[in-house]
């Protein structure tokens, strides 16, 4: 079993961290699913690439990657998108955030979906993040996605990564 071992800051309450997030929301129409966890969106500033905050999905080319992506589509088209920035830019230029659908966090869905890891790497410490923890630990134990054959292993997207870049 994964443990996700993230502890709350000190005077960090979830109500401030829901105003803080509410306070730099961008306004966003899809322009593309890329894969799993990143897409083109449109902005009125013009196209940005945003790479979906604390999971990790199958690579397109690895097992459910294209069930992954298909499922991340179907979450997004055709939606108003509220993006909340995290990082401003991580190594490959993308923008890091949480993605929204009416209010729903978008990260989380494919999580408890059972088609993306919480990426604990990346994890900040605050509640809202700890969650992808759980969601993950409940999908598994469901047997959701990723999750659902018997006894299934599927092989983390980092490992993938690693194995295919011969780390």
């Amino acid at each position: 079993m994964f443990v996700c071992a993230l502890a709350v800051c000190a005077g960090n309450s979830a109500a401030a961290s829901d105003e803080a997030a509410n306070e730099f929301v961008l306004r966003a129409a899809l322009g593309r699913v890329v894969d799993g966890d990143t897409l083109t969106v449109m902005l009125d500033s013009g196209p940005i690439t945003v790479r979906m905050h604390g999971i990790d999905t199958p690579e397109r080319n690895q097992a459910n990657g294209k069930t992954a992506t298909k499922l991340l589509r179907t979450l997004v088209e055709g939606e108003a998108l509220e993006i909340e920035p995290i990082e401003q830019r991580d190594r490959y230029d993308r923008m890091v955030a949480k993605v929204f659908v009416r209010g729903e966090d978008v990260n989380a869905r494919m999580v408890s979906s059972g088609y993306a890891w919480a990426y604990r790497q990346y994890l900040r410490r605050e509640p809202a993040d700890e969650a992808y923890c759980r969601l993950e630990a409940e999908a598994r134990d469901e047997g959701r996605g990723l999750w659902a054959a018997a006894r299934a292993r599927p092989e983390p997207p980092w490992v993938f990564r690693a194995r295919k870049d011969g780390r």
